[in-house]
């Protein structure tokens, strides 16, 4: 296997067999990037990212649903935040993205004068290394995203604004 590829494997709960493989491959330039945990999307899906992407891939199937590349730097190392059509990751450069599913799942969400862009906004590049997941807190109405070096922000869930910081490091 090529030194920025890996497997997603899913195995059955009751006997450890397994059930489907799924192979995943970061962007030519990352070296050995680190596979995040998955998460489980709002669409019975299961979402992985692995070196600059996310993998959104069926979790009856093991057939891809889409995937996106969401880092220009950077690896993303923990799982996404889930809330809805809302995911949130963060990545090692310091960046915390919010993306939107289509109602579809069929890959991320662009309204008509984006067609161009990638449907992915950048919410914060004040953060040090991003080594944790996002967390949604509020019933859905916030997301809070903590660094390596001890800053805490919390953020709508629209991520366009920020509601509060705290610096404990």
């Amino acid at each position: 296997q090529a030194s920025n590829a890996a497997t997603l494997h899913a195995v059955r709960v009751v006997d450890g067999a397994l059930v489907w493989s799924y192979p995943l491959v970061a962007s030519e330039a990352l070296e050995d990037p680190p596979a995040a945990p998955p998460s489980f999307g709002s669409f019975g899906d299961i979402l992985v990212c692995f070196g600059d992407k996310i993998y959104s891939v069926d979790a009856e199937s093991g057939e891809l649903n889409w995937y996106e590349s969401i880092s220009e730097s950077g690896y993303i190392v923990a799982a996404p935040a889930v809330h809805g059509d809302h995911l949130y990751v963060g990545n090692t450069a310091g960046r915390l993205y919010h993306l939107r599913v289509n109602e579809d799942n069929s890959g991320l969400s662009l309204s008509p004068s984006e067609k161009t862009k990638k449907a992915v906004s950048e919410v914060s590049r004040s953060f040090g290394q991003l080594l944790s997941s996002p967390v949604i807190f509020g019933g859905g109405t916030g997301v809070l995203q903590v660094d390596y070096d001890g800053l805490m922000v919390a953020y709508t869930l629209s991520g366009k604004k920020e509601l509060w910081r705290y610096s404990y490091g």
